[in-house]
């Protein structure tokens, strides 16, 4: 089963947050309970951990984990069923800092599905480039949506060029609920084969950014409210 449906968190915390991930991540989707096929259960589950890159300002967060379900609804109980079979692994448990958050979004794949069919097929690690933020104020959640898509493949107007593109283009898109706001409008992954691919789109970005961010004559974009992150990424499940 192909998901559409992705739920981000962003986790605060102590260097040693990823490896006590890793061990709880491993234990619910190994355990009993953990396989049991109830609401919210994810079908993968992924664990990234920032790399201190010089390339880009220090990571943000100190572990991002990332889980795929069938629709809108299962996403949107994932925390109950992560809580029922560790209440340690939710956010706003000790384990987490202040600033740990989580996004329900769609995932629509830009670019490479056959690379990301063929990563997740073989498991493992790969390396990864996570840009996230909010939308500028004067755009509503659609009217950004909208404008985001447009722009894919492009910074500032400028076409990204092929040797920092990377292999596959993920946005991610927060669902859209009444009532509710997300703490962020944006997530993008790009998946790259080395770390000197990572770097070099990076540098690439990095050297560019202000200035697009001034480019637009009515940029979608927050100016002061968007970041990357270098990541290595982990198959769990």
């Amino acid at each position: 089963m192909r998901a559409t449906v992705k739920v981000v968190r962003f986790l605060a915390g102590e260097p040693s947050l990823a490896e006590d991930l890793r061990r709880r991540w491993n234990a619910v989707l190994a355990s009993a309970e953990g396989a049991r096929q109830a609401p919210g259960r994810p079908v993968r589950v992924a664990l990234a951990v920032p790399l201190a890159l010089p390339e880009l300002p220090p990571p943000r967060y100190a572990a991002v984990d990332l889980q795929w379900l069938a629709d809108v609804g299962e996403g949107l109980a994932s925390e109950a069923w992560i809580g029922a079979v560790d209440r340690d692994l939710c956010l706003g448990s000790p384990v987490f800092g202040p600033g740990s958050c989580r996004v329900v979004a769609e995932e629509v794949v830009g670019r490479g599905q056959a690379h990301l069919d063929a990563r997740w097929e073989a498991g493992g690690e790969r390396f990864k480039m996570m840009s996230f933020g909010r939308r500028h104020p004067s755009l509503s959640p659609e009217e950004f949506s909208a404008r985001w898509r447009v722009e894919a493949g492009r910074l500032g107007g400028q076409q990204i060029p092929d040797d920092v593109r990377g292999s596959a283009y993920v946005q991610n898109h927060p669902v859209r609920l009444d009532g509710h706001a997300w703490p962020l409008d944006a997530i993008n992954e790009v998946y790259v084969e080395r770390l000197d691919d990572l770097r070099r789109r990076a540098a690439w970005m990095a050297a560019r950014q202000d200035a697009a961010l001034r480019s637009h004559a009515a940029p979608f974009m927050s100016p002061t409210e968007t970041w990357s992150m270098g990541l290595r990424e982990e198959l769990m499940s």
